[in-house]
């Protein structure tokens, strides 16, 4: 036999849970009797067996018996418990219900197993008594009690809403009758009771359908007083046939027999509607509309006299007194700001109102001797026009008038040509007198970096002198590539139409090198190597001077016929050599010659791809084993534009690595680095410039296998003039990547990034005060292991030639270095010792003007003190 727990019968019914157990004897069975039902026909009651703690109970039975003149019941139902059970019912019996469950699965656990639903019957009175007369769990009687329960009914109900006005003349005026729990609604007119004061009085509809929700309207109001209503009982049911109770009285609303007045007018520019003397029942609402005509805008309405702003509409609501609304408007106006330059005027000038639609004239006027230089109107160029109209005004607008001299600037020409390291000039000169002194400023503005203005950069004209040519001469500065280059030189002066003359650049296969070697006749001072060729003979010679005397120490002839395209120190273990990147001009042979820098002989020459052109020379650190230096070699393909580095060994010729650079780009510096990924070889850098979209990018490759390291980008407001690898200078034990560029307004900037992640480490600053010429890198003397970092400067306008020095991790100025002039600035060098001690030094090299002779000066690094001057044989 199995156990069961504990099973117990709840009652639900209205009124929420009674707790009040009623304990009975085993095998008496369980009585409860739901509270007062008096009153509560249609009463919905629930009670439901409850189970605890059963253990796989197989069947289930019960008896429950009840008043049948006081409950009817309704239906029985399994409810929440879990399990195979099946519930078997019989109603049939009034007073009587026989349940049975069953299951071959059976039930365990807890829960609710059945519900039964009764209707109280209009003959209920205090107390409905029902009994459940015995449970019977797998065949075995167990006795339990009833300990609580609760009431629900669905007693149908009615209300009657607020009116829909609280005044009003003739209506109409509604109410909204809301039912609940109802299954029939009977609500017609005569079921509705008008509650009336004074003479007040209306016709009375209803209207609606389903079973929620009536409308009274009360219609044809007359009279004065107030109207309300009330409703009869039994305007509904619900299906036991339980009727609604009476309802009301509802809330009034008031009835006047009233008509009031609202005068209504617009003024100029618009209209109000409706307009003029508007009546208006008393309670009634109306909305007036305010239209502005074309052009026109709301200025304001007032109502009664006080402002309700510019508004497109106003509803009076419940009127119950005369009103007046008054819409006012204004003619939409725009500004047109009219302003002009120097040397003439604008009429009319300063902010200027102009009506919506309207147009409106501005005439401009030059002074004597001027002329209309240019009209923009909302920033836009209209030419130069004397006066322009604004037609059919719909927003604010500018004008502005710019003005310039009849004075033109003249030149002799418009195109010149300069040979490679050396000077031409073109006369300037003006169209007609000027009224007072024209100052013209000549300078490059783009194209080939190259071509510098080397005087004439500021001419003074006075109606003296006018009509004189004053001569601009400009210089190519000698470089390592075998192309003519362009630029562009502006003329401008003040209220003057500049003009442009274009130089081309004849490029004489010329390489002006500047180069610091170490101490070779053990006086205490370091060497320079200066780099010269005669494009006539074709030569190129080595002169290596002592820094400490200027003396010739000796000169290194290099194979005649053949044009240098760059210069390196090779310093080995077995001896320093110089090694010279060289073309043949007629053949197209590319070699470098390498020659031993003690002697001059020649050592060996080295052959390179002559399919290709060559563009720099880079002298690497030995990675393949042989105990001597790499070459490698920057060059482009003129015929598809591919750019490499040919990597060979300086001491057999043997190819190690064709290291290929992106396509598309113009050569702008190429440098080695040291090994970055720790490999034993040292990383190439190519920096270009993309003939697409001019972007700037630097490419660090490995010189061994070839792969790509790291493309770094820069800001291509700078054209590139330098490329150098500076000491690491933000301490992360790579070195710097450091570019020279310049803008077109001539900011001058040093840009110095990461090789290996790219990121930007500073931006230093040089002064705008002429072009970027070279950029060397200087020991810090006081910093070991410190650097800094120099650019050579040359200003054409005072003829100056400055190096200035700043500190590459704070961009702070540390010392401008004034160099000797009348010279033109070649190349610059540092040297690690210019006076004998551990003092860095500066060296430039330059063209002097007067006779074009090469000229080195040398310059103290840490005081600016000049030590010495020497010419270049």
């Amino acid at each position: 036999m199995k156990s069961i727990g504990v099973i117990l019968v709840m009652l639900c019914c209205w009124g929420g849970v009674l707790s009040a157990p009623i304990p009975a004897e085993a095998g008496e069975g369980m009585c409860f009797s739901f509270p007062d039902l008096r009153d509560r026909p249609g009463a919905r009651l629930s009670m439901w067996l409850q189970a605890s703690n059963m253990d796989a109970a197989l069947a289930v039975e019960a008896t429950v018996t009840y008043p049948a003149d006081k409950l009817t019941a309704v239906s029985v139902a399994k409810t929440g418990f879990s399990g195979d059970m099946t519930l078997v019912s019989n109603l049939n019996t009034p007073g009587e219900i026989r349940i049975a469950m069953a299951g071959a699965g059976g039930i365990s656990g807890n829960g609710e197993l059945f519900e039964i639903t009764f209707d109280a019957t209009s003959e209920a009175g205090a107390h409905a008594a029902v009994q459940l007369q015995g449970i019977i769990v797998n065949e075995v009687a167990h006795p339990d009690c009833i300990t609580h329960g609760s009431i629900t009914t669905t007693t149908p109900a009615v209300s009657i809403g607020a009116p829909s006005a609280s005044m009003t003349r003739a209506g109409p005026v509604s109410f909204t009758i809301s039912y609940a729990d109802v299954d029939t609604i009977s609500l017609n007119a005569a079921d509705v009771t008008l509650n009336r004061t004074g003479t007040a009085d209306g016709a009375v509809q209803v209207a609606g359908e389903g079973m929620e929700n009536r409308t009274i309207t009360i219609a044809s109001i007359t009279g004065d007083g107030t109207l309300g209503i009330s409703l009869e009982a039994g305007t509904a049911s619900d299906s036991a046939g339980n009727a609604v109770a009476a309802a009301g009285p509802s809330a009034t609303f008031d009835v006047h027999d009233l008509i009031f007045t609202i005068t209504a007018s617009a003024g100029t520019g618009g209209s109000i509607s409706p307009s003029g003397a508007v009546s208006v029942d008393y309670g009634a609402d109306k909305t007036f509309q305010i239209t502005p005509a074309a052009n026109y805008e709301i200025a304001d309405v007032l109502v009664d006299g006080v402002s309700v702003g510019a508004v497109s509409s106003y509803a009076f609501h419940a009127v119950a007194a005369d009103h007046t609304i008054e819409a006012a408007f204004a003619r939409i106006r725009y500004t047109i700001a009219a302003s002009a330059g120097a040397h003439g005027t604008i009429a009319p000038s300063g902010f200027v109102t102009v009506n919506q639609g309207a147009d409106k004239t501005f005439s401009l006027k030059a002074e004597t001797g001027y002329h209309v230089k240019d009209v923009l109107v909302d920033g836009v160029s209209k030419g130069a026009v004397a006066s322009y109209t604004f037609t059919n005004v719909m927003c604010n607008h500018t004008i502005e008038g710019s003005f310039e001299s009849n004075v033109a600037i003249v030149v002799d020409r418009t195109t010149i040509a300069v040979r490679e390291g050396e000077s031409a000039q073109f006369q300037v000169k003006l169209s007609e007198r000027p009224l007072s002194d024209v100052v013209v400023f000549v300078a490059w503005t783009g194209g080939d970096t190259d071509v510098n203005v080397l005087s004439g950069s500021r001419l003074t004209f006075t109606p003296v002198n006018w009509n004189s040519y004053q001569p601009v001469r400009l210089t190519a500065v000698p470089d390592e590539d075998m192309l003519g280059g362009s630029a562009v030189i502006c003329l401008s002066a003040d209220y003057v139409a500049p003009i442009k003359v274009r130089v081309k650049e004849v490029d004489l296969c010329q390489c002006p090198s500047l180069l610091a070697l170490s101490d070779l006749n053990g006086n205490g001072y370091p060497e320079i190597a200066v780099l010269k060729r005669n494009p006539v003979a074709g030569t190129s010679r080595v002169y290596i001077k002592d820094s400490g005397t200027g003396a010739l120490v000796r000169t290194v002839t290099f194979t005649s016929g053949y044009a240098p395209r760059g210069l390196a120190l090779i310093d080995d273990p077995a001896g320093r050599a110089l090694a010279m990147l060289q073309v043949n001009p007629e053949t197209g042979v590319v070699r470098v010659e390498v020659r031993d820098a003690y002697t001059g002989k020649r050592i060996r020459n080295v052959p390179f791809d002559k399919t290709y052109s060559p563009k720099a020379l880079a002298v690497l650190p030995d990675f393949n084993g042989d105990g001597a230096s790499e070459l490698a070699v920057l060059c482009v393909s003129p015929a598809t534009g591919g750019v490499k580095a040919q990597v060979r060994a300086c001491q057999t010729g043997l190819l190690l690595k064709d290291v290929a650079f992106a396509r598309g780009y113009t050569p702008k510096g190429f440098v080695p680095m040291p090994d970055l990924n720790k490999n034993t070889a040292p990383e190439l850098v190519f920096l270009g410039a993309s003939q697409a979209g001019g972007n700037i990018l630097a490419q660090v490759k490995d010189s061994r296998t070839g792969s790509l390291i790291k493309s770094v980008s820069f800001n291509k407001a700078y054209v590139p003039q330098a490329l150098s690898s500076v000491p690491d200078v933000n301490s992360n034990g790579v070195p710097e990547l450091a570019v020279i560029g310049r803008s077109s307004a001539g900011a001058v900037v040093a840009q110095l990034k990461d090789p290996v992640t790219g990121a930007l480490v500073k931006t230093v600053k040089f002064s705008k005060s002429g072009s970027a010429m070279g950029v060397a890198v200087v020991p810090d003397a006081g910093q070991p292991g410190g650097s800094r970092l120099a650019t050579l400067r040359f200003n054409g306008l005072p003829g100056k030639m400055t190096v200035e020095e700043r500190d590459p991790l704070t961009g702070a100025l540390i010392r401008n270095i004034p160099f000797t002039h009348p010279t033109f600035p070649l190349a610059v060098a540092a040297l690690p010792e210019a006076d004998g001690s551990d003092g860095p030094g500066i060296a430039v090299l330059g063209i002097h003007k007067a006779s074009g002779r090469m000229r080195v000066e040398i310059r103290d690094a840490l005081t600016g003190i000049s030590l010495r001057r020497f010419l270049v044989p």
